[in-house]
């Protein structure tokens, strides 16, 4: 409804008349007629009557001018023209068919244009024209309080201040002109409109405005169900869309503003341009300078967002299949898909959220919120800021994801591209040619290494899993945790890194220059401590080396594990259980290693090793063990060199030919078993043996000990103390016996130069022989073999038995001879005595002055 200053009008089509029937009402206030209704159709084939004679042609057929139609109707017919005319207050023109020029129509006048009519230059004050279906109004100029209703076609029409144009649903309106206080109404179609200053355009359910201009100051409204589109937008201007919006153009200072309801697609948003999204935009072009602010609730869609353009989608807005050429979308709610070119910038705010961006070359997706799933590809970047956070982002050949301290970054995938990392980062997939870079500080977990990608570790890594071909580089400072390496995956630990906790399976290799501990070794696995490295707690299984140039400390080798000690190597505590072997190369060096049923292959040096039931160190010919202890059921096999051996109960040690064994200490029922072509000097039998087929000096023979000299078995310098013997199969040279000692030359022994002190005793079995033997006060040399340049001294006594020989003996002051065998060529000095038993034999004795021989009875 129109209302005007003393008048409303309603537009009402009437199916009986087939016609619009307008519905005017006089207010009270001019005085001019009681409430009621009048109705003015075309359907009135003749004037309707008036109260005062006719001032004007009722029917124009022909042309007339200056005529005012102030109370009545004027009918504009076929072939007629009217030119100038008033239509007043009660007055009422119908052009049906003809032409109406230059008509103005002041409060209350009404023009219907119908039936092919036309209305050119109609001025409309505060009056009413009503362009029907079939009618046409040309340059039309509505001021305070007209109206126009358009159902024909209606063009070039200015709306003044306080003016209306309604454009009804089977209207058309071309280029009308929309001033201050102007409104222009579309329920049918408006073209080429412009929206000046204060000027508004309606556009209403059904209706549809094409190439709208709207100039600074105007405002285009586009109700639910109303459509537009190519509209223009200057500095100032709005076009406010709750219906639909296609092709607007939005410069300088301009607003679009796409409501809930709202759609618009094709936007061009142009230098300080700008579309506020609450409703739904479709492929907006946001050129350099202008902006697209999609609102909460809002959606924009197939946004183009040009360099120096931008798009901000705010909390609780949403962007989709957007595409940054050269632009920046600043994203504090959620986008999908954004295509982000070189140039361009996705800024993530702390509550946006974007999924599946790409990043092309010299695009950047800037991540304070979180990321999903984006690709980064050539040339682009993700940057992800503290507190921001990105998921699953797959970063190409080249391709760069960059997490900074307190950025975070879960599930990334690198085909070929890298990841800098000064956050944290879980679950990286690293593929062919892709750079995880850990750098000091950051922190990354469950990284997956394949074939051709790389893990550089300046920070910290865990739990990550190394397949073929894939290489972890842990740099100085660096630290790797429970790493898992697969065949043929690599991890290296440079000088200053480390790593802990790492599982090394077949084929899997790790080489450490820095430190490492508590490796696992597993079959087909390989530790590789170089020259700088220092592995700790190894754990090396059935099938798995570990091959140490530097420093190995409390590795455990177990049944088929290998630990390689190379030139330069040195293990220390290392635990080699049964069936584990631990091989220590020429220059390589083993300290403190327990044997627990495993063997030890000697060719460097070893200290202190601890040799327990079923183990055995094998010294290879050089080889050098210093102070080894063998326990019960140890094996110490020396081809080389053993030193500061202890031989406990149930332990071997056993010299082989050519092996030589210095200061052993063999305790009780521990065996030292020397050879042909051995050698043992120093060794201390206290209650242990020693077998002695090949050579022995310096040997100590403790209580209980037994040194038993084989046939072809030298021992030299032998000191046989209290409980100690001497079995003697083969050669003694220089023994000495002390009190409570016993050397006992066996048939086809030899004792040469034996010292024998008090307490002690010779024993020369029938067969065996003795020859320079020394014996002091109290010492006995009982001989049932031979005994050759024997002396004997103050208290010392030589008992030849029956079978006994003694050549040569020299009884000195206090000495003592007891033959009851054969005495030959024996001196007998100042002091001393010969003892002739009976059935004993003395031949070519000497008996000096103060000598004594006594032969007896017999």
């Amino acid at each position: 409804m129109k209302k005007s200053l003393n008048c409303s009008y309603r537009l009402v089509w009437s199916e009986v008349q087939r016609a619009f029937i307008v519905v005017s009402e006089l207010t009270r206030a001019k005085g001019k007629r009681a409430s009621g209704a009048v109705l003015l159709t075309a359907a009135v084939g003749s004037s309707l009557a008036s109260g005062g004679a006719f001032a004007f042609t009722p029917d124009v057929t022909s042309s007339v001018q200056d005529e005012r139609v102030q109370n009545g109707t004027q009918q504009v017919l076929v072939g007629g023209t009217t030119t100038n005319h008033i239509i007043g207050t009660l007055g009422n023109q119908i052009v049906a068919g003809g032409l109406a020029q230059k008509t103005t129509l002041n409060d209350g006048g009404v023009q219907i244009v119908r039936q092919q009519g036309v209305a050119t230059g109609t001025t409309i004050n505060d009056g009413l024209q009503v362009v029907e279906q079939d009618g046409q109004a040309q340059s039309t100029v509505i001021l305070n309080g007209g109206v126009q209703g358009v159902g024909g076609s209606a063009v070039h029409t200015v709306v003044g201040n306080g003016g209306e144009q309604h454009v009804l649903a089977s209207g058309t309106a071309t280029t009308t002109l929309i001033n201050n206080g102007g409104t222009q109404s579309v329920d049918g179609t408006a073209i080429s409109a412009v929206v000046n200053d204060g000027g508004h355009q309606i556009v209403e359910r059904g209706g549809f405005a094409r190439d709208t201009t709207v100039n600074n100051g105007g405002i285009q409204y586009i109700s639910a169900g109303g459509s537009s589109s190519d509209g223009v937008i200057f500095g100032g201007g709005i076009q406010q869309v709750s219906g639909t919006a296609s092709g607007t153009s939005i410069n300088d200072g301009g607003t679009q503003q796409v409501q809930v309801t709202g759609q618009a697609r094709d936007t061009q948003i142009n230098y300080r341009g700008t579309q506020a999204v609450d409703g739904t935009a479709i492929s907006a072009i946001v050129k350099d300078g202008g902006t697209q602010m999609v609102n909460s609730g809002g959606l924009a869609k197939n946004t183009q967002v040009n360099s120096g353009g931008l798009q901000h989608v705010a909390l609780g807005g949403a962007s989709a299949d957007a595409h940054l050429f050269g632009g920046t979308q600043q994203l504090a709610g959620t986008a999908s898909n954004t295509q982000i070119d070189a140039g361009a910038q996705q800024h993530i705010e702390a509550t946006g959220k974007s999924v599946s961006a790409t990043v092309n070359s010299g695009g950047l997706q800037n991540v304070d919120g979180t990321a999903n799933f984006a690709t980064v590809k050539a040339g682009g970047t993700q940057l992800i800021q503290t507190g921001g956070h990105a998921n699953s982002t797959v970063v190409r050949k080249d391709g760069m994801q960059d997490v900074k301290l307190g950025g975070s970054a879960s599930g990334s995938i690198l085909l070929g591209g890298t990841q800098e990392l000064a956050g944290t980062a879980g679950d990286t997939v690293i593929g062919d040619g892709g750079v995880q870079h850990v750098q000091v500080g950051a922190n990354a977990s469950g990284s997956l290494i394949n074939a051709g990608g790389l893990q550089r570790v300046d920070g910290t890594a865990k739990t990550t899993t190394i397949n073929d071909k894939g290489i972890q580089l842990v740099n100085r400072g660096g630290k790797a945790n429970s790493t898992a390496i697969n065949d043929g995956g690599l991890q290296y630990v440079a000088e200053g890194g480390s790593a802990s906790d790492s599982v090394i399976f077949g084929g899997g290799i790790q080489q450490v220059s820095g430190t490492a501990s508590g490796t696992s070794v597993n079959a087909g696995g390989s530790q590789q401590v170089q020259v700088s490295g220092n592995a700790t707690g190894t754990q090396i299984g059935s099938g798995g080396t570990q091959a140490v140039d530097g420093t190995a400390i409390a590795a455990v080798v177990k049944d088929g594990g290998v630990q390689q000690v190379n030139k330069g190597g040195l293990a220390k505590d290392t635990q080699v259980n049964s069936g584990g072997l631990q091989h220590v190369a020429l220059g390589g060096a083993s300290a403190d290693a327990h044997l627990f049923g495993g063997t030890q292959q000697l060719a460097g040096t070893a200290s202190n090793t601890q040799i327990d039931a079923g183990a055995e160190q094998h010294i290879e010919a050089t080889g050098l063990s210093v102070s080894a202890t063998v326990n019960s059921g140890g094996l110490q096999n020396v081809d080389g060199t053993a030193n500061y051996a202890t031989i406990n109960d149930g332990g071997v040690q056993l010299v082989q030919t050519g092996g030589h064994v210095n200061s052993t200490v063999v305790r009780d029922g521990g065996i030292q078993d020397v050879a042909l072509g051995g050698s043992a000097s120093g060794s201390i039998l206290l209650g242990g043996t020693q077998q002695l087929a090949g050579n022995a000096g310096e040997t100590v023979i403790g209580d209980g000990g037994v040194q038993h000299v084989k046939v072809g078995g030298s021992a030299s310098g032998s000191l046989i103390n209290a409980g100690g013997l001497q079995n003697v199969d083969g050669t003694a040279k220089n023994t000495t016996i002390n009190d409570k000692g016993i050397q006992l030359v066996n048939s086809g022994g030899l004792a040469d130069n034996t010292a024998i002190h008090s307490g002690g005793l010779q024993y020369i079995a029938q067969g065996g022989a003795a020859s320079e033997g020394v014996v002091f006060g109290g010492g006995i040399q009982q001989v049932s073999g031979t005994a050759s340049g024997t002396s004997i001294n103050d208290g010392g006594s030589q008992q030849v038995q029956v079978t006994g020989k003694a050549i040569g003996t020299q009884i000195n002051y206090r000495g003592t001879q007891s033959v009851d065998g054969t005495a030959i060529s024996a001196v007998v000095k100042d002091g001393g005595t010969q003892m002739v038993n009976s059935g004993g034999l003395a031949k070519d004795t000497q008996v000096n002055s103060g000598g004594l021989q006594h032969v007896a009875l017999g």
